[in-house]
């Protein structure tokens, strides 16, 4: 992430708690600002939590002072500073990416879940990529899926037509003997 965002990170030494104490005196406030506000909402999704912690975190830099500059608020400095920053590449495309194969009945098997993909994939490799809400599929350079992650492990995942599918050539196919 490093190199994509173009940052050098800068950790503190060893031992050295005098370092580090103002970020995390600062972070400890920070919690307590927000979270106080949190705990007498009630939020539907995570996405909803992220969209609220967002504008109140932006709320926050208009009241904080700035640590270097007292006369400026946080928000200030960022509006003065944004012109000498260059502008955001984009968003890091962050996944577990996993080389599964297809199986017979067109399902493929990502962290104990199962996902059905198209039926000419049936056993051929395909490349799997778990994101933290969604789980994608890729055969050669093309996405041939795209689901939504299942709320509990061990479950199935069926994206319509793919079941239909696969029935359609089942029972149109040769009878075994």
């Amino acid at each position: 992430m490093c190199a994509h965002y173009l940052y050098d990170p800068d950790f503190c030494n060893v031992a050295s708690g005098w370092e580090k104490g103002v970020v995390e005196k600062n972070v400890q406030d920070s919690r307590r600002r927000i979270w106080i506000d949190a705990r007498e909402r009630r939020f539907d999704s995570f996405d909803e939590l992220n969209a609220w912690l967002g504008e109140r975190c932006r709320a926050l830099w208009q009241e904080i002072k700035h640590p270097e500059h007292k006369q400026f608020s946080v928000a200030e400095m960022l509006e003065h500073e944004r012109l000498q920053l260059m502008p955001m590449p984009a968003a890091f495309d962050g996944y577990v990416e996993e080389v599964a194969r297809v199986s017979s009945t067109c399902l493929v098997s990502v962290a104990r879940n199962r996902y059905s993909v198209p039926c000419e994939l049936a056993g051929q490799m395909v490349s799997t990529h778990l994101y933290p809400t969604r789980v994608t599929v890729v055969a050669g350079d093309a996405v041939v899926a795209c689901q939504g992650s299942p709320d509990s492990p061990q479950s199935w995942s069926f994206k319509f037509p793919h079941p239909v599918e696969m029935r359609c050539r089942r029972v149109s196919g040769p009878i075994p003997p």
